[in-house]
């Protein structure tokens, strides 16, 4: 009979705490266990757990799991970032994050983003890797494009409105600086927006617009304009190709 009781009334018993005999009603222990019960409760209510903050991630650190496409090494499937300014980079992000970048199969490289967003938690990580990005020097790149400045100076003069002068770009319409990116990433851009792979979205007003205005463009032009950006336009001066040591006159 005591091995069927609850373990509350068998500890109460065998200390004799009041309360407990032959006489007593089952209310008496039934009432006891609660006091010991609501005890337990209080004390877990008084220190409840609090589960370890997890840290917030810095730009720097959300910006070292980009390197693997965007390092500085020529010719990535992603653009050299550094330098680009935190209004862009952040807006550029949030199209990927929306869905509004990426969607196109045949643009591969914007597809790949997709995914990479799932690593930024909020738009605080967002905004915070572009302001990383934007306090990076910017890095000179070696020219891979060819095409004839000269007209290419001239093909620029229909940019001048949204991108500036000198290229520098214009955040009230959401243009980049031109000046700041590689000559290889302008042409594959300006390539995809005339194929309909960027620049398509209903959300994407300034990606519309581009399209519209490369749409006829010959791919020549695309290449002079290019090459008059990227060659006299530049934010920090190209780096020159290596040449091969001359030989010594005694070889």
């Amino acid at each position: 009979m005591m091995s069927e009781l609850p373990a509350c009334v068998m500890i109460f018993k065998g200390n004799g705490l009041p309360g407990w005999g032959a006489n007593r009603t089952g209310r008496t222990w039934l009432g006891w266990c609660g006091l010991v019960l609501l005890g337990v409760l209080q004390v877990v209510a008084a220190d409840p757990v609090v589960p370890a903050a997890v840290p917030e991630r810095t730009g720097r650190e959300i910006y070292e799991t980009c390197l693997l496409c965007h390092s500085t090494r020529e010719m990535q499937r992603g653009p050299i970032l550094d330098g680009l300014p935190d209004w862009y980079v952040a807006h550029q992000l949030r199209k990927f994050k929306k869905g509004i970048r990426g969607g196109v199969p045949e643009n591969r490289a914007a597809a790949l983003m997709v995914p990479v967003m799932d690593t930024l938690k909020n738009d605080e990580e967002i905004q915070r890797v572009a302001d990383y990005i934007a306090e990076l020097p910017p890095q000179p790149h070696l020219l891979v494009i060819r095409g004839d400045k000269k007209l290419g100076k001239t093909i620029y003069t229909r940019c001048i409105p949204c991108h500036g002068l000198s290229a520098e770009g214009n955040r009230a319409v959401k243009a980049p600086p031109l000046s700041l990116l590689e000559d290889w990433y302008l042409l594959d851009q300006l390539r995809k927006f005339q194929r309909g792979w960027r620049g398509t979205h209903a959300e994407d007003m300034e990606g519309r617009l581009m399209g519209l205005g490369v749409k006829v463009m010959p791919v020549k032009d695309l290449r002079d304009v290019v090459r008059y950006i990227a060659e006299d336009l530049p934010k920090v001066p190209p780096l020159q190709p290596k040449q091969p040591p001359h030989p010594s006159p005694s070889q």
